[in-house]
């Protein structure tokens, strides 16, 4: 599995919402058109390159393209939350923690929800 760049994330990030399997490219590129003003094909140019990377597989519904997800946002997250926790904080969890302490975005129901899942690993 490869990290995803920000605009196929995106649409990664849409297709995941909509808690099924397969979704209509045309869903798609309303959705990316509506938020992001993405012309269709530039959003054809996105599902392309999610099938190429094994995250999509297409297949032709007479004049659509309905896409199957193969790689689920579990799975993804698992795979960045992965990447970053080694690369960035050398795999070391006081590093992550730390930082994240530091941030004004931790709230107290945050800490104690960390405090918890410590006591119960």
């Amino acid at each position: 599995m490869k990290k995803l760049p920000k605009t196929e994330h995106q649409a990664m990030k849409y297709i995941w919402a909509q808690n099924t399997t397969k979704v209509a490219s045309k869903d798609v590129a309303d959705y990316m058109a509506k938020t992001f003003f993405w012309l269709k094909p530039t959003t054809g140019k996105v599902l392309s390159r999610l099938v190429d990377k094994n995250f999509l597989k297409s297949e032709k519904d007479g004049r659509n393209t309905i896409y199957t997800v193969l790689i689920s946002s579990k799975e993804y997250i698992k795979f960045e939350t992965k990447e970053f926790f080694s690369f960035v904080h050398n795999k070391s969890l006081t590093s992550i923690v730390s930082t994240l302490g530091e941030s004004d975005d931790i709230s107290e129901e945050d800490i104690k929800e960390l405090e918890k899942w410590i006591k119960n690993r």
